[in-house]
């Protein structure tokens, strides 16, 4: 009898476990976009966006649920420099390491500003806003730089960022005012020419609404 008693609660016992398994809800996929909670999201509502202002604002909302890649991509896609250089200043030099601690975690809470004197650049600081209150601001975001970074110097804290101020033509039409220009020498002590590394550019003053090259805060 006690063995009789003892089978049936177990097959009792078998037969509630099966059933809160049937019970249990089955959760949906997240897809990127539609649910308020998800974990990433896309840049299509950047590329909407009709003005700086406007960028500006969705990044410091939005930035941080983009989706790693897709960022890193759009940001070395639009930032790198499609015309010529006709005319280039003397660099300013930070190392990776260096700046790698300066940008730390950030995306779009801060951006690095250039700081300068005349057309010699004499430093670089973290500023809440892509638009502030200085005359003339160039700004970089810290995602660019970090971008950068991965994408050229790796794991080298020795590697070279150049700043400068340049000027460039795009398809044979200069473009208003200097832009500072970065490169990255990923390994300087191999004797590697700066011609190896692409240019990136387009940090102009936001505020100069007669620019014709864009200001990207990506």
């Amino acid at each position: 009898m006690k063995k009789c008693t003892l089978i049936l609660m177990v097959v009792l016992t078998i037969a509630a476990c099966k059933k809160e398994k049937v019970d249990e809800p089955v959760s949906s996929p997240v897809i990127a976009g539609t649910s308020p909670n998800q974990d990433s999201i896309n840049l299509d509502s950047y590329y909407t966006c009709r003005d700086i202002v406007e960028k500006v604002s969705w990044l410091k909302d939005s930035g941080k649920l983009v989706y790693k890649n897709v960022l890193k991509e759009a940001v070395l896609k639009d930032h790198k420099l499609q015309g010529t250089i006709i005319y280039k200043n003397e660099k300013y030099i930070r190392t990776w390491g260096e700046l790698r601690k300066m940008i730390k975690n950030n995306r779009y809470e801060n951006y690095l500003n250039v700081e300068f004197k005349g057309k010699k650049i004499t430093g670089l600081q973290l500023v809440p806003d892509y638009i502030h209150d200085k005359d003339t601001t160039y700004c970089f975001s810290p995602v660019l730089i970090r971008s950068l970074g991965e994408e050229y110097a790796k794991k080298n804290d020795n590697a070279e960022f150049q700043f400068s101020f340049a000027t460039i033509t795009v398809n044979n039409k200069k473009i208003a005012g200097p832009v500072v220009i970065i490169q990255v020498v990923g390994d300087p002590s191999s004797g590697h020419t700066n011609n190896e590394a692409p240019y990136y550019d387009y940090s102009t003053d936001p505020k100069k609404k007669k620019l014709n090259t864009p200001n990207i805060p990506l």
